[in-house]
């Protein structure tokens, strides 16, 4: 079973693979630089990708690295970044284990930056839009069956190399002003970036997944049959189902009253993660306190 990330108005994705165990780092307020120098995961390997894609790929990677470090210090659950996509009543049943999970999968992407504990995994680059499960408008494609199929692979499709939201990158603190510029006009598409399609691809991984400690959930194949894996989904559906005009995050969005009526856990939806990371790193960046979706 695939995850294909598709676009559909804002960027959408799949993941990446580990064997880790996460140490969440301590919880504080502030923002925090881009991670140093993408030294790259051990045993990293990109196949089938131009000089160009792969540098590309390993800035993004460095910047999903930099989203995870900057969730990871979320010191509450009092802000907007989190109240967007996980449960702030303690009366709810996933109330702890929206909290738990999020922060335990933030450290772990942090430490997807870490050469000594770092995740294994392939990045390989699809030779058109219609290959290696590609579809239309997918950025990204990986399995979430348990272990990644054995494969711990994530294909890259043509369109993340030039859709403009994930050939952006985050940049080090230079970059802060062309981020923060107009900032209370701006809208979440304009802080997409390819660390946030990486990330959301991050989550879909069932190796990264487990070391974040996140329980296993029951998934059916295509014929019926099932398996459990620790892998995050993405509940929306797949491309043909979406329409051009829906966004994914606003659908993470929906989760939070929809769930507190029983249909699904946020904790299981990899833009749920995506989305509070990308919010709380610029939330924190340019001194806001929310931002909208349009």
């Amino acid at each position: 079973m695939v995850c294909s990330h598709v676009f559909t108005g804002v960027v959408i994705f799949s993941t990446l693979s580990g064997s880790v165990v996460a140490n969440p780092v301590p919880a504080s307020a502030g923002w925090v630089a881009r991670t140093s120098p993408m030294m790259g995961p051990r045993d990293l390997k990109i196949v089938a990708c131009t000089p160009h894609q792969e540098m590309h790929l390993r800035e993004v990677l460095q910047d999903a690295a930099t989203l995870g470090r900057q969730g990871a210090k979320m010191a509450d659950r009092k802000n907007k970044a989190y109240e967007h996509y996980f449960r702030t009543d303690p009366k709810h049943a996933d109330y702890q284990n929206d909290w738990r999970f999020f922060r335990s999968a933030m450290s772990a992407i942090r430490n997807s930056n870490d050469p000594v504990l770092a995740f294994h995994f392939v990045l390989k680059c699809a030779k058109d839009q219609k290959s290696h499960g590609c579809l239309e408008r997918s950025a990204a494609v990986t399995s979430i069956e348990a272990d990644n199929g054995g494969k711990r692979e994530m294909v890259i499709c043509p369109r993340f190399f030039t859709d403009e939201a994930t050939k952006r990158v985050i940049g080090g603190e230079k970059e802060k002003s062309r981020w923060c510029e107009g900032k209370n006009q701006k809208t979440f598409g304009d802080f997409e970036t390819g660390g946030h399609t990486m990330l959301h691809e991050m989550t879909h991984l069932d190796a990264m997944m487990k070391a974040a400690g996140v329980t296993e959930t029951e998934y059916q194949r295509d014929d019926g049959s099932k398996f459990e894996s620790s892998s995050s989904d993405d509940w929306a559906g797949t491309d043909a189902a979406q329409g051009p005009f829906v966004q994914l995050v606003q659908l993470a969005r929906q989760l939070v009253p929809w769930t507190r009526k029983g249909r699904r856990s946020c904790w299981r939806n990899a833009e749920n993660y995506a989305a509070a990371a990308t919010e709380y790193y610029f939330m924190e960046l340019c001194g806001i306190d929310d931002i909208p979706l349009r």
